[in-house]
Protein backbone atom coordinates (compact mmCIF):
# COMPACT_ATOMS: atom_id res chain seq x y z
CA UNK A 1 0.00 0.00 0.00
CA UNK A 2 1.52 3.31 -1.00
CA UNK A 3 2.07 5.86 1.76
CA UNK A 4 0.28 9.12 1.37
CA UNK A 5 2.72 12.00 0.32
CA UNK A 6 0.97 14.20 2.92
CA UNK A 7 0.94 12.59 5.71
CA UNK A 8 2.17 14.72 8.89
CA UNK A 9 5.12 14.12 10.53
CA UNK A 10 5.45 13.48 13.92
CA UNK A 11 6.42 16.88 16.21
CA UNK A 12 9.79 16.44 17.50
CA UNK A 13 11.26 16.51 20.74
CA UNK A 14 13.54 20.00 21.05
CA UNK A 15 17.39 18.70 22.33
CA UNK A 16 18.53 22.21 23.42
CA UNK A 17 16.82 25.89 24.06
CA UNK A 18 16.17 27.63 21.24
CA UNK A 19 18.28 30.89 20.89
CA UNK A 20 16.80 33.07 17.95
CA UNK A 21 13.46 33.92 17.17
CA UNK A 22 12.87 32.12 13.90
CA UNK A 23 13.72 28.86 16.30
CA UNK A 24 11.22 29.79 19.27
CA UNK A 25 8.95 30.44 16.57
CA UNK A 26 9.24 27.11 15.10
CA UNK A 27 9.25 25.44 18.74
CA UNK A 28 6.30 26.67 19.57
CA UNK A 29 4.51 25.26 15.91
CA UNK A 30 5.96 21.82 16.35
CA UNK A 31 5.27 21.49 20.38
CA UNK A 32 3.08 19.16 21.85
CA UNK A 33 1.37 18.54 24.85
CA UNK A 34 4.06 16.72 27.08
CA UNK A 35 6.84 18.39 25.49
CA UNK A 36 9.49 20.19 27.94
CA UNK A 37 12.14 21.95 27.26
CA UNK A 38 15.46 21.39 29.29
CA UNK A 39 16.73 23.47 31.97
CA UNK A 40 19.92 25.21 31.01
CA UNK A 41 22.37 23.79 32.36
CA UNK A 42 23.52 27.34 34.55
CA UNK A 43 20.08 27.30 36.52
CA UNK A 44 20.50 23.17 37.60
CA UNK A 45 23.81 24.63 39.01
CA UNK A 46 21.94 27.24 40.95
CA UNK A 47 19.54 24.88 42.25
CA UNK A 48 22.25 22.49 42.65
CA UNK A 49 23.52 24.88 45.26
CA UNK A 50 19.97 25.93 46.91
CA UNK A 51 20.11 21.97 47.72
CA UNK A 52 23.35 22.00 49.34
CA UNK A 53 22.74 25.30 51.29
CA UNK A 54 19.50 23.84 52.73
CA UNK A 55 20.92 20.50 53.68
CA UNK A 56 24.28 22.44 54.96
CA UNK A 57 22.41 25.11 56.89
CA UNK A 58 19.44 23.42 57.85
CA UNK A 59 20.14 21.83 61.25
CA UNK A 60 21.23 25.26 62.10
CA UNK A 61 18.44 26.99 61.40
CA UNK A 62 16.72 24.27 63.77
CA UNK A 63 19.23 25.10 66.45
CA UNK A 64 18.66 28.27 66.75
CA UNK A 65 14.90 28.06 66.38
CA UNK A 66 15.22 25.52 69.52
CA UNK A 67 17.51 28.04 71.64
CA UNK A 68 15.08 30.98 71.01
CA UNK A 69 12.17 28.18 72.37
CA UNK A 70 14.33 27.51 75.55
CA UNK A 71 15.40 31.16 76.00
CA UNK A 72 11.26 32.01 75.94
CA UNK A 73 10.51 29.26 78.46
CA UNK A 74 13.88 30.98 81.00
CA UNK A 75 12.36 34.42 80.56
CA UNK A 76 8.75 32.78 81.31
CA UNK A 77 9.58 31.36 84.81
CA UNK A 78 12.09 33.79 85.38
CA UNK A 79 8.72 36.51 85.09
CA UNK A 80 6.63 34.03 87.19
CA UNK A 81 8.91 34.34 89.96
CA UNK A 82 9.23 37.64 90.18
CA UNK A 83 5.60 37.73 90.25
CA UNK A 84 5.72 35.55 93.06
CA UNK A 85 8.08 37.33 94.91
CA UNK A 86 6.40 40.59 94.72
CA UNK A 87 3.53 38.95 95.84
CA UNK A 88 2.10 40.23 98.97
CA UNK A 89 2.84 37.04 101.58
CA UNK A 90 0.61 36.52 104.33
CA UNK A 91 3.19 35.83 107.00
CA UNK A 92 4.17 37.98 109.43
CA UNK A 93 8.01 38.09 108.74
CA UNK A 94 8.80 37.30 105.53
CA UNK A 95 11.66 34.19 105.04
CA UNK A 96 15.20 34.86 104.91
CA UNK A 97 16.68 34.42 101.08
CA UNK A 98 20.31 34.31 100.09
CA UNK A 99 21.29 35.93 97.08
CA UNK A 100 23.38 33.81 94.27
CA UNK A 101 25.93 35.68 92.13
CA UNK A 102 25.70 33.91 89.06
CA UNK A 103 29.40 34.69 87.40
CA UNK A 104 29.33 36.68 84.31
CA UNK A 105 32.03 35.17 81.67
CA UNK A 106 34.55 37.61 80.84
CA UNK A 107 38.16 37.31 79.34
CA UNK A 108 40.38 37.12 81.89
CA UNK A 109 42.70 39.69 80.35
CA UNK A 110 39.73 42.22 81.04
CA UNK A 111 39.38 41.44 84.16
CA UNK A 112 42.79 41.67 85.35
CA UNK A 113 42.97 45.30 83.18
CA UNK A 114 39.93 46.51 85.26
CA UNK A 115 41.54 45.65 88.52
CA UNK A 116 44.59 47.37 87.48
CA UNK A 117 42.64 50.56 86.25
CA UNK A 118 40.56 50.05 90.14
CA UNK A 119 44.05 50.00 91.41
CA UNK A 120 45.36 53.01 89.93
CA UNK A 121 42.60 54.89 91.39
CA UNK A 122 41.55 53.51 94.87
CA UNK A 123 42.86 54.62 98.28
CA UNK A 124 43.56 52.67 101.38
CA UNK A 125 39.62 53.15 102.43
CA UNK A 126 38.47 51.82 99.09
CA UNK A 127 41.29 48.70 99.27
CA UNK A 128 40.34 47.55 102.59
CA UNK A 129 36.34 47.89 101.73
CA UNK A 130 37.48 45.52 98.62
CA UNK A 131 39.11 43.29 100.64
CA UNK A 132 36.63 43.07 103.57
CA UNK A 133 33.71 42.91 101.03
CA UNK A 134 35.54 39.79 98.93
CA UNK A 135 36.35 37.62 102.41
CA UNK A 136 32.41 38.33 103.36
CA UNK A 137 30.98 36.69 99.86
CA UNK A 138 32.80 33.59 100.09
CA UNK A 139 30.75 33.16 103.84
CA UNK A 140 27.96 31.38 104.34
CA UNK A 141 25.41 32.46 106.93
CA UNK A 142 26.26 29.76 109.60
CA UNK A 143 30.51 30.78 109.04
CA UNK A 144 29.23 34.24 109.80
CA UNK A 145 27.70 32.94 113.18
CA UNK A 146 30.89 31.19 114.23
CA UNK A 147 32.83 34.50 113.28
CA UNK A 148 30.68 35.85 115.22
CA UNK A 149 31.00 33.81 118.39
CA UNK A 150 34.55 34.31 118.07
CA UNK A 151 34.66 38.02 117.35
CA UNK A 152 34.18 38.13 121.63
CA UNK A 153 38.26 37.12 121.38
CA UNK A 154 37.41 33.96 123.16
CA UNK A 155 39.03 31.05 122.46
CA UNK A 156 37.28 28.10 121.29
CA UNK A 157 38.26 24.29 122.31
CA UNK A 158 37.43 21.42 119.82
CA UNK A 159 38.41 18.22 118.71
CA UNK A 160 40.30 16.23 115.51
CA UNK A 161 39.37 12.46 115.32
CA UNK A 162 41.87 10.35 113.68
CA UNK A 163 43.14 6.85 113.06
CA UNK A 164 46.29 5.86 114.60
CA UNK A 165 48.24 4.70 111.55
CA UNK A 166 49.56 1.34 111.72
CA UNK A 167 53.32 0.07 112.60
CA UNK A 168 54.08 3.55 113.20
CA UNK A 169 52.44 5.06 110.08
CA UNK A 170 50.91 8.76 109.66
CA UNK A 171 47.51 9.37 111.34
CA UNK A 172 44.10 9.24 108.97
CA UNK A 173 42.18 12.58 109.92
CA UNK A 174 38.40 11.30 110.19
CA UNK A 175 36.78 14.59 111.75
CA UNK A 176 38.18 17.91 111.95
CA UNK A 177 37.10 20.76 114.55
CA UNK A 178 34.81 19.28 116.44
CA UNK A 179 32.96 21.78 118.89
CA UNK A 180 30.07 22.32 121.40
CA UNK A 181 28.45 24.97 118.80
CA UNK A 182 24.92 24.68 118.16
CA UNK A 183 21.75 25.75 117.49
CA UNK A 184 22.35 28.40 120.41
CA UNK A 185 24.32 30.02 118.30
CA UNK A 186 22.78 30.13 115.25
CA UNK A 187 24.69 27.12 113.50
CA UNK A 188 22.01 24.81 111.83
CA UNK A 189 24.58 22.65 110.35
CA UNK A 190 26.98 21.09 112.86
CA UNK A 191 27.88 18.23 110.64
CA UNK A 192 29.75 20.78 108.80
CA UNK A 193 32.21 22.33 111.43
CA UNK A 194 35.22 20.81 109.58
CA UNK A 195 34.69 22.39 106.27
CA UNK A 196 33.32 25.46 108.07
CA UNK A 197 36.36 25.95 110.49
CA UNK A 198 38.68 25.21 107.94
CA UNK A 199 37.13 27.89 105.31
CA UNK A 200 37.75 30.23 107.94
CA UNK A 201 41.43 29.32 108.63
CA UNK A 202 42.12 29.00 104.88
CA UNK A 203 40.77 32.71 104.38
CA UNK A 204 42.62 34.29 107.27
CA UNK A 205 39.86 34.92 109.48
CA UNK A 206 40.64 32.13 111.94
CA UNK A 207 43.77 31.09 113.30
CA UNK A 208 43.95 27.40 115.39
CA UNK A 209 45.40 27.89 118.96
CA UNK A 210 47.91 25.95 120.66
CA UNK A 211 47.12 22.58 122.07
CA UNK A 212 44.53 22.78 124.86
CA UNK A 213 44.60 21.00 128.44
CA UNK A 214 40.59 20.94 128.74
CA UNK A 215 39.13 18.77 131.69
CA UNK A 216 37.77 15.63 131.37
CA UNK A 217 34.15 16.58 131.68
CA UNK A 218 34.69 18.86 128.65
CA UNK A 219 36.86 16.33 127.00
CA UNK A 220 33.80 13.86 127.54
CA UNK A 221 31.38 16.51 126.17
CA UNK A 222 33.38 17.25 122.85
CA UNK A 223 33.75 13.08 122.45
CA UNK A 224 29.69 13.07 123.02
CA UNK A 225 29.18 14.78 120.12
CA UNK A 226 27.59 13.00 117.13
CA UNK A 227 30.62 13.97 114.82
CA UNK A 228 32.93 12.57 117.45
CA UNK A 229 30.97 9.78 118.11
CA UNK A 230 30.49 8.29 114.49
CA UNK A 231 34.14 9.36 113.28
CA UNK A 232 35.02 6.76 116.54
CA UNK A 233 33.15 4.20 115.80
CA UNK A 234 34.13 4.42 111.88
CA UNK A 235 37.42 3.78 113.55
CA UNK A 236 37.09 1.27 115.94
CA UNK A 237 34.57 -0.95 113.39
CA UNK A 238 38.35 -1.02 110.79
CA UNK A 239 40.21 -2.32 114.27
CA UNK A 240 42.17 0.63 114.52
CA UNK A 241 43.12 3.13 117.67
CA UNK A 242 41.17 6.45 117.76
CA UNK A 243 43.36 9.31 118.67
CA UNK A 244 41.96 12.63 120.37
CA UNK A 245 43.59 15.99 119.68
CA UNK A 246 42.41 18.81 121.53
CA UNK A 247 43.02 22.20 120.69
CA UNK A 248 41.59 25.62 120.31
CA UNK A 249 40.94 27.98 117.66
CA UNK A 250 40.22 32.23 117.87
CA UNK A 251 39.37 34.82 115.76
CA UNK A 252 42.62 36.29 113.77
CA UNK A 253 43.84 39.50 113.53
CA UNK A 254 42.51 40.40 110.13
CA UNK A 255 38.97 38.65 111.53
CA UNK A 256 39.13 40.66 113.95
CA UNK A 257 39.89 44.08 112.23
CA UNK A 258 37.37 42.60 109.44
CA UNK A 259 34.62 42.60 112.45
CA UNK A 260 35.31 45.74 114.04
CA UNK A 261 35.01 47.32 110.38
CA UNK A 262 31.29 46.38 110.24
CA UNK A 263 30.56 46.98 113.24
CA UNK A 264 31.87 50.29 113.16
CA UNK A 265 30.18 50.71 109.71
CA UNK A 266 26.45 49.78 111.06
CA UNK A 267 24.28 52.77 111.71
CA UNK A 268 23.68 53.15 115.39
CA UNK A 269 20.21 52.36 115.69
CA UNK A 270 20.59 49.15 113.93
CA UNK A 271 19.52 46.29 116.10
CA UNK A 272 21.88 43.83 114.35
CA UNK A 273 25.14 46.62 114.88
CA UNK A 274 25.84 45.06 118.40
CA UNK A 275 24.26 41.24 117.77
CA UNK A 276 27.38 40.22 117.14
CA UNK A 277 29.39 40.58 120.70
CA UNK A 278 25.78 40.23 123.07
Amino acid sequence: MTQSPHRDTAPQRLTHAPTSVTEREAAAGQGGIGDRVPIPAGVRAVGRYLGTLRKRYGPIARLESSARNVEDRLLNTLNARLQRARAPSSETRAPSQRTFFVPIHEPPARVLDELMHMAARQDVEDAREYLYTSLLRELVPDEACLLSVLSSGQPQPVVHVSAAGRFGGEDERVASYVCLLGDKEGIKLRGMMGYYFGHLVALGLVQAGAEAKLSRTAQAALKATPSASAADRAIRDRGLKTRWQFETVEISQLGRELWQYCQADAAPDDPQASSGNA
